[in-house]
């Protein structure tokens, strides 16, 4: 009979129990490194590809499909056999996306019987999508307890994660709030220690109190000194001035800056030099944001901006603030001589669209603008707008669209022969145009 093993999915929700076939077929029996090596090939295609689709995904979007991750092929591939199994486990582990307390309830149980599965771990993503608290009694205290009895579950996976060998960390922080009893405010996980990427979003937490809730500031503290890539806490110290010092800082994202000190801010930007800049602009004042630009145009390599009312977990700056923090940063893309991936998420305005096409600096390879209040017709106007510079790295043009996707029975005889127009254009400028995907809040980063 087969023998069986039982398989974690690691970006998907559910363990499968599959038949590990015995063969002495030659293609069967790679030598470890080189099966590795094909199958670190699909693990890296596939979570580039899903960086893209997952991340970017706008909030809303997410509550109303409730969508999960596709199958990862390392899963497939290590149902082949016992020692393809063997090769692939490390990396089907490598990466674990949790959305569901049933998953880290599998993954808690696998590692609790097989301890050396958490070594293999190296990233780590948590976001169970929690809806806001029901407000009849009874089903708030229904839903109290089920977060709860999760949070205390969470908690206790988290402290089995291994210092130093944790690189990478995204977690929402209603994930473990209330803490379990006995557990105080600053109370640490070990994994802290050594880790290069952390984003903890506290951004609902607010809403959604009860009982003691853990310290986005301290965890922060502990990870400080071997940090590359950073998303500050929406509401980390609440205004109280960050000192702490990010010695080996190179990514930064600003979802807001509502209740971020901009004294921190200032020392954070100052004594770094960044390579990846993700900001948005709740909260976000004309001299901050020129300071956050100005400090940084020399060394940015990545950069991102969301100037739109529609922003990340559908915040974004007001009305009157919107158009003179755009007016700013049209005037200080030409500045970024090194940045090659420019993504650009705004409302158009009379004019904004030819300034934005004609301020793109000479450098970008990659380009992404989403803008929400736009037309076809406008849309392929910018297009027509950056070809006509003549960029001479650009190898790519993304147009998400966040009120339609470009549909030729949809559009007009005049749009339809001014977007095919438009492909061969692109074509023969060797620029790969597309007009949907996700709408990106950030620019994508995990170790």
């Amino acid at each position: 009979m087969p023998r069986k093993r039982k398989i974690l999915r690691q970006a998907g929700d559910t363990a499968t129990d599959v038949a590990l076939p015995a063969t002495n077929s030659p293609w069967a029996t790679f030598v470890p490194e080189l099966l590795s090596a094909v199958q670190s090939v699909l693990f890296t295609e596939f979570n580039e590809c899903n960086a893209t689709w997952n991340a970017s995904m706008m909030e809303d979007q997410n509550r109303r499909k409730k969508t999960a991750m596709p199958q990862h092929p390392l899963l497939t591939v290590a149902r082949v056999n016992k020692h393809w199994n063997t090769v692939a486990t490390g990396d089907l582990y490598r990466h674990v996306h949790v959305r569901k307390l049933d998953t880290l309830l599998m993954l808690l149980r696998a590692c609790t019987q097989k301890p050396e599965l958490i070594e293999y771990i190296s990233s780590f993503t948590l976001d169970y999508d929690y809806n806001r608290m029901p407000s009849p009694p009874k089903a708030w205290r229904k839903e109290e307890g089920r977060r709860k009895r999760a949070a205390a579950t969470t908690w206790k996976f988290l402290n089995m994660l291994r210092p130093l060998r944790i690189s990478n960390i995204y977690i929402e922080m209603r994930a473990i709030a209330p803490l379990p009893a006995g557990v105080e405010p600053g109370a640490l996980i070990p994994c802290l220690i050594g880790i290069k990427s952390l984003a903890l979003d506290n951004a609902q937490l607010h809403y959604d109190i009860m009982g003691v809730t853990p310290s986005a500031f301290d965890w922060l503290k502990a990870a400080a000194p071997t940090l590359e890539q950073v998303q500050l806490p929406t509401t980390v110290c609440c205004g109280q001035k960050l000192d702490i010092a990010l010695p080996n800082l190179k990514g930064l994202w600003l979802p807001n800056t509502h209740w971020l000190n901009e004294d921190s801010l200032t020392s954070i930007i100052e004594s770094t030099s960044l390579e990846n800049l993700s900001v948005g602009s709740l909260g976000m004042s004309v001299a901050t944001f020129e300071m956050l630009l100005a400090s940084s145009w020399t060394t940015v390599r990545q950069l991102h901006v969301s100037l739109t009312r529609y922003g990340l977990h559908n915040y974004g700056a007001s009305y009157g603030i919107i158009d003179p923090l755009v007016r700013v940063l049209i005037q200080s893309l030409p500045l970024f001589a090194k940045c090659s991936v420019l993504s650009v998420w705004l409302n158009s305005f009379d004019g904004v669209l030819s300034d934005l096409a004609a301020a793109v600096p000479l450098n970008v390879h990659s380009l992404t603008i989403c803008t929400t209040d736009s037309m076809p017709a406008d849309h392929l106007k910018l297009v027509k707008d950056i070809l006509e510079r003549k960029l001479p790295h650009l190898k790519s043009i993304n147009i998400p669209a966040a009120k339609w996707h470009v549909d030729e029975e949809e559009l007009s005889v005049d749009d339809q022969r001014a977007l095919a127009a438009c492909y061969e254009d692109c074509t023969r400028a060797h620029v790969r145009l597309t007009f949907d995907g996700p709408i990106p809040d950030r620019l994508p980063w995990q170790y």
